[in-house]
């Protein structure tokens, strides 16, 4: 997950918090569907907060 809002944050804007929580059986999705996913999924959080 740390490496994921790492890679977007420059396209994060200032002047808000965001706090990202995973919930048990991330890992298992992560191997399951890959890191490309994750990052995906954070987009999509990113996009609705942003609307």
């Amino acid at each position: 997950m740390r490496e994921a809002w790492r890679e977007r944050l420059d396209g994060v804007p200032t002047g808000r918090d965001y706090v990202l929580i995973a919930k048990p059986g991330l890992s298992e999705a992560i191997a399951a569907n890959g890191f490309d996913w994750l990052g995906e999924r954070v987009d999509e959080v990113l996009g609705k907060a942003a609307a």
